[in-house]
């Protein structure tokens, strides 16, 4: 008969025991943490429920996707108030007018129709039709003929004589992984630093209504004098802006010079200098924030005050009607945006005005204000009946020779030239 092994028995149930102390501990511990987690979610604190619905409201936008099919047409044009020195320059900016029609219907088939006028004349019109791999431009002004190609863009590239465009995304070479990251740490730091006693709210029904009111400068200066001096966060940027500015000239190379990057040093002046801008006017403000929340934590409307005195130096609204933002020198505007919303089942209208005081941009001084204000009125419609059909007549870019190219460089620039110089002339005709 063997004898029973009296001792491996209790080493047995200690390590048994051992491991079910261990994951009943771990249970218990993912448990709470969890626990933890969940109560937070499902009862967050007013200052976390503001975080919580400006995320959702943002990522619920970002979802929103252009129409399959749609027509727009948009007018943008100027207008003008305040103590200008002549009725004449006045006349002249507001006669500049932009307008455009877009027509999609699939992404094989479009057409885009472009008219720019001054003074009371079409100074350019465009029409560029799509279908299926190939786009057609006609611009008469510049040459009595229609050119095919992949798209619009490589045709006024080789009508103006560029380097073809390519396909580069706009934003392309911007690391936005790592611009999020700077960017969240830093509202994070400013978020530790908002005491929760400056954050109240009021629930009516399924809307609550959380009112932050704190102090600017407790609030902003420490976080703002980290990334004034933050060297590495500012040499990022400038790379950033030198790769944006990059991938729009190779989507654009016939927009020439439109966008220029500034020298190292001008951007490291002007981006310190506006921080320390910043700091000085609300050193001694105050920011007040309604926000109306629903019960799925949307923002259902919200405005952001900031003044100092009882004077308002910046104001903010949104909603879904739309969104505004004011800045003030005083009691003047010195630059506003406003957008207009309003949609029904198949169309949306959207007003957007820009308006700004150049006041101090220009050489004669008033003592009110010179505004000048940039709208632009759009109108979208998802019901669409409508064709799309290329020229009957056009050549296509792909199938000529570089010589052929060449010989209609020439004519598009002479009357490019035409079209300047009579522009010229009209502009000194009006400011004599």
């Amino acid at each position: 008969m063997n004898k029973e092994n009296t001792t491996s028995k209790p080493k047995m149930k200690l390590w048994i025991k051992i491991v079910i102390i261990t994951l009943s501990a771990l249970i218990l511990i993912g448990a709470l943490t969890g626990g933890y987690f969940l109560y937070k979610y499902l009862f967050p604190t007013d200052k976390e429920l503001l975080v919580m619905a400006h995320k959702n409201t943002i990522n619920d936008s970002k979802k929103q996707e252009e129409p399959e099919t749609f027509a727009n047409t948009t007018d943008i044009y100027f207008e003008a108030d305040g103590e200008f020195t002549t009725q004449k320059s006045v006349d002249m900016i507001t006669s500049i007018a932009f307008s455009t029609k877009t027509t999609k219907l699939s992404d094989e088939k479009s057409k885009y129709d472009l008219t720019v006028r001054f003074m009371g004349n079409d100074f350019i019109t465009s029409h560029s039709v799509k279908d299926g791999d190939t786009e057609v431009l006609t611009v008469p002004q510049l040459i009595d003929q229609s050119f095919g190609a992949d798209s619009w863009e490589d045709v006024l590239s080789m009508l103006l004589g560029s380097e073809q465009s390519d396909d580069t995304e706009l934003f392309k070479s911007v690391d936005k992984k790592k611009l999020k990251k700077y960017f969240e740490d830093y509202f994070k730091d400013i978020y530790n630093r908002i005491p929760d006693k400056d954050i109240t709210s009021v629930k009516e029904g399924t809307v609550k209504t959380v009112i932050l009111k704190t102090d600017m400068n407790r609030a902003l200066y420490e976080t703002l004098t980290k990334v004034k001096n933050d060297k590495d966060f500012r040499d990022f940027l400038y790379i950033q802006l030198e790769g944006a500015t990059g991938d729009f000239n190779r989507k654009y190379p016939y927009a020439g010079t439109l966008i220029v990057m500034p020298e190292k040093e001008k951007f490291d002046a002007d981006y310190e200098k506006s921080i320390d801008d910043f700091i000085k006017k609300t050193e001694n403000s105050q920011i007040v924030l309604v926000a109306q929340i629903s019960n799925d934590r949307r923002i259902i409307s919200e405005t952001v005050t900031v003044e100092s005195k009882g004077e308002v130096q910046y104001f903010i609204s949104y909603s879904k009607d739309g969104f505004k933002y004011v800045e003030y020198d005083g009691e003047n505007v010195a630059f506003a945006y406003e957008k207009q919303i309003i949609q029904n089942e198949t169309q949306t209208s959207e007003k957007t005005i820009i308006s700004f005081d150049i006041n101090d941009m220009t050489k004669e001084k008033v003592e009110g204000q010179k505004n000048i204000h940039l709208i632009i009125d759009s109108k979208t419609d998802t019901n669409v009946t409508d064709t799309v059909e290329l020229p009957k007549e056009y050549t296509d870019i792909r199938t000529m020779t570089d010589a052929e190219k060449q010989a209609i460089i020439p004519v598009v620039n002479k009357n490019f030239t035409a079209l300047l110089t009579t522009l010229t002339l009209e502009i000194f005709s009006y400011i004599k």
